[in-house]
């Protein structure tokens, strides 16, 4: 049986020590182009200027997740990257990054949609349950997320050597220990996208974007628009709790990351 239970152990976790906003650097491109995906797609009071500042609004500690309690949606933002037909997006277990389960493939697009659903026991379904997850978690449901541009496309449309593959855990990153995922909480905008999903008005903090570099350093333009996602009803923790979390074996059980078609 599927449960929505938030232990007391994940609550008190999470308030110990809440996420912050800090300051990011970006590479090269500057953050001008990231900028530019907020001020359309995350609608502030005046039209084309979001609340976010992506170079200030930035959460600090954000390499590991755990559900609210209120169930979770994941959408695809957008995906500037040269390798997006390639690129792959998922989850992966705290404590063991090579227990991964992919959500978007490179097939995927802006407004795509998937299911995932985590079960208390740590079986995960891509879509409903049907009797054979499609991953497990075998510790924890304190999760990561990662971007695989491993395998990329050239100029001229063949596989080529991609950009490497990149972790929420920037210390598990092998260019440097560099921050691959810049993520930033709501701020009472609207979030639109035209002729795809609902709106959602207001953004509260709820939500985050996850905004991604496809490449690795140096040689990347690090403007961190290579893939865009929001999720919904999902809190950063901080390093300490997952490693209590995962200690204790505990997490928030029935996880559930759902995208709107």
């Amino acid at each position: 049986m599927k449960t929505r239970l938030l232990t007391v152990a994940v609550t008190l976790c999470l308030c110990v020590a809440p996420a912050m906003a800090d300051m990011v650097t970006f590479g090269p491109a500057g953050p001008s182009q990231l900028q530019e995906v907020f001020d359309t797609r995350t609608l502030g009071p005046n039209p084309g200027d979001s609340q976010i500042d992506v170079v200030n609004d930035a959460i600090n500690g954000d390499a590991y997740w755990d559900n609210t309690g209120l169930g979770a949606v994941t959408t695809m933002i957008v995906e500037l990257a040269g390798f997006k037909e390639a690129n792959t997006f998922g989850i992966y277990e705290y404590g063991d990054p090579s227990n991964k389960v992919e959500v978007f493939s490179g097939a995927d697009t802006d407004g795509h949609s998937h299911t995932v659903n985590m079960y208390a026991n740590g079986d995960i379904y891509l879509g409903d349950w049907d009797g054979t997850p499609d991953g497990h978690f075998n510790h924890t449901l304190v999760f990561g997320y990662y971007l695989d541009s491993t395998l990329g496309y050239g100029m001229g449309g063949g596989l080529n050597d991609g950009g490497g593959l990149f972790y929420s855990d920037r210390l598990l990153n092998t260019d440097g220990q560099v921050d691959h995922m810049f993520s930033y909480a709501g701020q009472g905008d609207k979030f639109d996208m035209p002729g795809l999903l609902p709106d959602i008005d207001p953004m509260s903090a709820f939500y985050h974007v996850l905004a991604w570099e496809d490449l690795a350093f140096p040689g990347a333009d690090g403007n961190y628009t290579d893939m865009v996602v929001l999720v919904e009803s999902v809190a950063p923790v901080p390093v300490p709790a997952a490693v209590l979390l995962a200690f204790l074996g505990l997490g928030a059980a029935g996880l559930k990351l759902r995208r709107f078609a």
